[in-house]
Order: structure tokens, then sequence, then C-alpha cells
């Protein structure tokens, strides 16, 4: 049996935009409250439109800054028969999944309550397919997620430690996928789908506590928007910026257009000079686009103030 999330139907269309790691901080554009809508993440919903209220931005406790995910327990529900309470985010392109690898942190505050699954997914027929999975079940064991119908497999020997940080990560190749907790190898299993990965979901099946995710990062790189060329002789200033942005080409350079585009990858400011007005724009995080005459392509993160 498959399984369906019902997240709201804008979701696909939810873009990941480049960031070396996503923290969840205010320097990111994460807001305290609800993670649903920020920077393109969705919350899960029960199907008449009403989403869930536990799974928020919060301050209680971080890996790596001042904020993170709660993936929280949802009081007015029931137990669900499978980890489907959370929040997902799409990626702004597919990764192959031949050549990927994604590591994130997570604190568990209760045993005997719920698995906290994280899945990396694919979408075929508005199904969701899972393409490598990690979950922290009850009793403090660790399983993967095995095949297309979401069945799993304990991992001897390895147990996740309650009330602390964990880092998981998850190396998938073309023949196996590698399973590491808290910086040790801990399985190598078969790569069972050969789809491209559309995005992730940190979910639970509401038996109790709740889970703080933070310091995500994928392939320990800038996810990067696979068709941009960086380019390290363009200088962008300053950064963060509250007014004016600067663009700075090489001599031999000359800029045809520079863009700015939000979270959701709407572009909200374009030049063809090399200054920028941005001082009209919310507090955030974006994504610079510099194109040269020459047809060379500059891309930067950029906090705006």
């Amino acid at each position: 049996m498959k399984k369906y999330y019902v997240f709201c139907a804008a979701l696909a269309a939810q873009l990941w935009v480049a960031q070396t790691t996503v923290s969840f901080e205010a320097a990111e554009g994460f807001q305290i409250g609800t993670l649903n809508n920020q920077n393109g993440w969705e919350v899960t919903d029960d199907n008449a439109g009403n989403f869930l209220t536990n799974q928020l931005i919060t301050t209680e406790r971080a890996s790596q800054g001042a904020q993170s995910f709660k993936n929280g327990y949802e009081a007015d529900y029931d137990w669900q028969w499978f980890p489907i309470f959370g929040a997902a985010k799409s990626f702004e392109q597919p990764y192959d999944y031949k050549n990927f690898s994604i590591s994130y942190d997570i604190f568990v505050n209760q045993k005997h309550g719920a698995d906290f699954e994280f899945a990396a997914f694919s979408i075929e027929d508005d199904e969701y397919y899972p393409v490598a999975g990690f979950g922290l079940e009850n009793q403090g064991y660790v399983y993967f997620i095995k095949n297309d119908d979401y069945a799993t497999q304990y991992i001897d020997d390895a147990e996740w430690n309650l009330n602390a940080w964990n880092t998981v990560k998850l190396e998938v190749s073309e023949a196996n996928i590698k399973y590491y907790l808290n910086d040790q190898l801990i399985y190598t299993g078969e790569t069972f789908s050969k789809r491209p990965i559309y995005g992730i979901n940190l979910l639970h099946n509401n038996y109790g506590g709740d889970a703080y995710y933070d310091n995500i990062r994928i392939n320990d790189t800038t996810m990067n928007v696979s068709d941009f060329v960086k380019s390290p002789a363009v200088k962008v200033y300053p950064n963060p910026v509250v007014d004016e942005l600067s663009i700075v080409l090489p001599s031999i350079e000359q800029l045809s257009e520079a863009s700015l585009s939000d979270a959701s990858g709407k572009v909200v400011a374009k030049t063809d000079a090399v200054k920028m007005d941005v001082s009209h724009l919310a507090q955030g995080v974006y994504v610079l686009k510099a194109t040269t005459k020459s047809g060379k392509v500059h891309t930067q993160k950029i906090i705006k103030k």
C-alpha cells in the first residue's frame, strides 16, 4: 500500500531556493509561528482545509543558531497508522538520485511516543514515492525505508539519543544508500528507487512527543540552481543589505541584467544597472542572478535586513 500525504495543492509548485544550510533562522526569512507557507514549506492538512497547528518555527531549542522546526504532537487528532503529520518542501530542480546526500539534526523529547520519519521523495501521477528515508522509532531504535510501499527495516545495534541532538545523513548512489547516525556508518542498503528526488518531508504518526529539526544540508554544499554558473570574480555588496545592492564585475565584463528572486522563485526586483534598489523589499533571504553580456551567470544568496 502506498502512503498518501495530504498537503495543500500548491506543494509541487513551491521551490527550494539556493542556500548552503537551512537552519530555520530569522536571517533566512523564517518567523516564529506556523511553518506553513514560510519559504515554500507546506504543512499537512486534514483534507478539509484545516492545517495542523503544532508544526512550528520555535526558539525552544536549536542545534545551530536560535530557531528550529518543531514537528509537534497534534492534540486535536488521534494517532495515525503511518507518519503523515508534519511538513514538506519541494526543490527548485529535482536532484539525481545517483549522486545525492542529505543530512539533518534531530532532537526527540519522548520515548514510547511517535515515530519520527524523514524522507526524500519523488512524485509520479500525484503519488508520493520514497527515494530514501530514515526513522527514529519510538522505543529508541532506528529504521530505514526499503521499498516503494514504505516498508521499513530496523538497523541492528543502532539507537538514537533521547533529549539530545542526533545527526542523520543519507548518501544515495546508483547501487546503494548509506545511512549514518551521529557520524557513524550504521548500514548500507540497496538503492530501491530510480526516480529523481523532488523534495523532502518531516513527519510523525502522532503517538506523542515532539521532534525538532535543524541544520538541513544537501550534498554538503550550496544547493545551486542547476543551470547557473558561479563566477568568483563578481562581487556583491553590502550583504546583508538595507537599501541598495551594488554589483561589481571584472573590468572585461559588462552587466546585461540582474534580478532578485524571493523564496517562491518570484522575481521581485530587476535592473540592467550595477546598482539595485531593494528598499521596498521585506526582510528575508533572496537569490540574486546577475548575467553578463558575455553570457556568464553569477548567483548569490542575499539577505535583506
